[in-house]
């Protein structure tokens, strides 16, 4: 592996890591939110249980 690759090879890496990222990001709001879907979760298991 040529040493003169390393700069275009890192400036690849942080490119589709920052997309990724990003793409990440905008999906967010469409998860619901943590302590609601822990209830749901909690709730299912209990109604299981019984």
């Amino acid at each position: 592996f040529s040493s003169e690759y390393i700069g275009t090879l890192t400036g690849v890496l942080w490119t589709s890591a920052s997309i990724v990222s990003s793409i990440q990001y905008g999906l967010l709001p469409l998860v619901e939110a943590v302590d609601e879907g822990w209830r749901v979760s909690t709730s299912r298991s209990k109604v299981r249980l019984n």
